[in-house]
């Protein structure tokens, strides 16, 4: 029996070579873990930041991924190839990261990082979007569109606070002359569909 701080062999047999970057076996930039999050199911939600990576070295590159609870890939997480399309970013020069992962008590989970959309490239969810628990896009959740991920915009982190709105914190560009912003979106009544809160600061 492992004893504490061990490392868990079975997970460690499940995961194999870990996340994996595409020029793997050289480490580079790409392939990090930037964020995880834990599934009332025991489940692991991995995302990515500098890039997007494999497991084990197989399969699709991608920035979010979803682990079972011994590290094998789960290939049941979102159906019909939602997170292999998405989130994903088309500006040149960069790649997609998830750099947040906020896990609800259902299960459901919002993402932060740099990326336009989720799923087909016609939906629209730059910067952060909130999915179902089985990685599928809640349409229902459908904040106006954050700035665009150009030079120097992305999320860095997600929190809820004590209302249930959902705070977003991140790099804003030099454009707006402000490095660091943090805003609210509300996530449930009035606004389900996670609509401006007037009480925090201005939209991206």
């Amino acid at each position: 029996m492992a004893a504490p701080a061990d490392l868990d062999p079975v997970f460690l047999n499940g995961v194999g070579l870990g996340i994996t970057g595409p020029t793997y076996p050289d480490q580079g930039p790409t392939g990090a873990v930037q964020a995880l999050g834990i599934q009332p199911s025991g489940a692991i939600l991995v995302g990515g930041g500098g890039g997007m990576g494999r497991h084990n070295n197989l399969g699709e590159l991608t920035a979010l991924k979803r682990l079972l609870p011994d590290g094998g890939l789960d290939l049941s997480f979102a159906p019909n190839g939602a997170f292999i399309q998405g989130p994903h970013t088309t500006v040149m020069g960069q790649v997609s990261e998830v750099n947040a992962i906020l896990v609800n008590a259902d299960g459901s989970f919002f993402i932060g990082g740099v990326f336009e959309n989720y799923g087909p490239a016609s939906t629209v969810r730059a910067l952060v979007a909130k999915a179902n628990a089985d990685g599928t896009l809640d349409t229902t959740f459908v904040p106006p569109t954050l700035a665009s991920n150009g030079a120097g915009r992305y999320v860095q982190s997600l929190a809820l606070d004590k209302n249930g709105g959902l705070l977003i914190g991140g790099q804003r560009g030099l454009v707006l002359a402000a490095p660091i912003g943090l805003f609210r979106r509300r996530t449930g009544q009035p606004h389900p569909g996670g609509c401006p809160d007037g009480r925090a600061g201005p939209d991206l």
